[in-house]
Formats: structure tokens, C-alpha cells, sequence
């Protein structure tokens, strides 16, 4: 084992790596979560894009993110290890597996790396809607409406391949946060009392008038 760490040591030196602090120079504060999207090839993957905040020299080893969990703590995405490393002052994508559609913000990321044998955590919120693109375009139309509690959202079109729907009550509160990857969706709010709702996707948000 001695031998094997004296090789690693060897290999980050020759490379340039500082390998004297890295453990004590790299913090959570380090990394953030510049977005969050689906992936266009697998809408069945979401990507997460992190900034590693620290110098070009500094490097961790076996980054990866092993869960994305909603405002409950209970987990809609998982990773495994993809990467041999990340370098300080860049960006990386991150792929988890999508198992869950259903969820309530905000998020956290559960990071983990290694500066040299024993693994660290670091706990990553995202509070903002990442997800949102500049770019995205929202184009839908909700039928019926009024509803005796089952509706149709149809003709979804965002440019980042990923699109929420978030239904309010009358009070602003939010009741659901459904991901969605179809052009037509389906959904059933006939448990709620009768009275006006809120659908939103992505910032465009319509009224509803269930009877």
C-alpha cells in the first residue's frame, strides 16, 4: 500500500499536481452546480454541469455525484463514478439516471471526491431554477378547461429538452413539480377541491378552473 501511494504521489508531482495541500485547501464552498438539464441523446439522463472554484493546479480524484435528492430527502436521480478526475477552474457534466418524475424543490446534489485515499462528501444546493434555459421557448395548450379533474397539456416545445410543470393553489402554493419529457401529457388533479389553480412550465403559467 505504501508503495502504491508513494507511485500516486510520484505521478501528480510529474503531471504538476501540488499533492502537499490539497486536503487542506479544498472546501464544499469550491464546487457549484451551474445547471441542471436532460440529456438530448437519453431523456432518461440528466446532467449535471459543476464548477470546480479553486487554481488550475489543484485536482481531485474520482469526482462524481451519487444522488440528486428533492425537498422531502428522497432521491429522483442517481450517478456513479465516470470521471478519473476534475481539475481546479473548470467545468464538468455529471450523468444520473432519472428515477423518479416527481418531486418538490429545491434540490440537493450529493458530491463525492477524493484528495487522496479517504473519500469526502460535500452536500450541493440548488436552490435557483438551473433548469430554465435563456433560451427556452414555451408553446402548450391545456385542455379542458374548466376540468372535472383530468387534463391534457399538449404541444410542449423547450429548447433544453427539459420542462417542469408546477401546479399552485389559489394561495400561490405549490402542490406538485412533475418533470416532463412528452409532447402530450396527462394529468389528474381530481383529489383537489373545486376552485382555481395554477399551471406553470417554465415560467409561463396558466389558470385552471376545476369543477
Amino acid at each position: 500500500m505504501r508503495l502504491i501511494n508513494r507511485t500516486i504521489s510520484l505521478l501528480l508531482l510529474l503531471t504538476g499536481v501540488q499533492t502537499t495541500t490539497l486536503a487542506q485547501s479544498i472546501v464544499c464552498s469550491d464546487f457549484t452546480i451551474d445547471s441542471l438539464f436532460r440529456d438530448p441523446q437519453d431523456t432518461q439522463i440528466l446532467q449535471v454541469r459543476l464548477r470546480f472554484q479553486n487554481t488550475p493546479q489543484t485536482f481531485i480524484n474520482y469526482p462524481h455525484i451519487t444522488a440528486l435528492m428533492d425537498c422531502n430527502g428522497d432521491t429522483f436521480a442517481k450517478g456513479t463514478m465516470n470521471f478519473f478526475g476534475q481539475f481546479g477552474g473548470t467545468q464538468q457534466n455529471y450523468p444520473l439516471n432519472l428515477i423518479k418524475e416527481t418531486f418538490c424543490e429545491p434540490f440537493t446534489a450529493v458530491f463525492v471526491y477524493s484528495t487522496n485515499i479517504e473519500p469526502d462528501t460535500c452536500l450541493l444546493g440548488i436552490s435557483a431554477p438551473l433548469w430554465t434555459s435563456p433560451k427556452t421557448k414555451v408553446c402548450f395548450r391545456l385542455y379542458p378547461n374548466p376540468s372535472t379533474g383530468q387534463i391534457y397539456i399538449d404541444g410542449i416545445q423547450t429548447a433544453d429538452n427539459l420542462s417542469f410543470i408546477k401546479l399552485y393553489d389559489a394561495r400561490g402554493r405549490l402542490l406538485r413539480n412533475v418533470l416532463l419529457g412528452e409532447r402530450l401529457h396527462e394529468f389528474d388533479i381530481s383529489e383537489l377541491h373545486k376552485g382555481f389553480y395554477y399551471i406553470q412550465i417554465n415560467g409561463h403559467t396558466e389558470r385552471l378552473h376545476l369543477e
